[in-house]
C-alpha cells in the first residue's frame, strides 16, 4: 500500500507507524471530488520468534534518502515522518474500508 507516514511508535513488544493511505485519493474515479483521506496503521512485531518483521522493516527504511547519515535503526524509524513510501498489507491492523 503506498502511504506517507504520519507517526511512528516504538515500544518493547511492537513498531507502530500510522500513515495516511494514498491508493485511495489517487486511485479515485472522481479526482475533482474531494476526498477524506483514509488514515492506517501498521503494527510490526520484535518478539524474537518474529524476526522477518523487523527485517522487512528495516529493507523498506535503509534505502531512504533521509536515512543516509542515521546512526540507528531507532533513527531511522524517526526519519520516516512525512515520506511516501510502499508498506505490505500484512501488517495492516487498521483499515477504515
Amino acid at each position: 500500500m503506498m502511504c506517507e507516514i504520519t507517526g511512528i511508535t516504538i515500544t518493547a513488544k511492537k513498531i507502530s507507524i500510522t500513515a495516511t493511505n494514498l491508493e485511495s485519493f489517487l486511485l479515485a474515479d472522481d479526482l475533482d471530488e474531494q476526498k477524506e483521506l483514509d488514515s492506517v496503521v501498521f503494527d510490526f512485531d520484535r518478539s524474537s520468534d518474529n524476526i522477518f518483521a523487523m527485517k522487512y522493516l528495516y529493507k523498506v527504511v535503509k534505502g531512504l534518502k533521509s536515512n543516509a547519515d542515521a546512526k540507528s535503526f531507532g533513527e531511522m524509524l524517526r526519519n520516516l515522518q512525512g515520506e511516501i513510501i510502499f508498506l505490505s498489507e500484512n501488517f495492516l491492523t487498521k483499515n477504515p474500508r
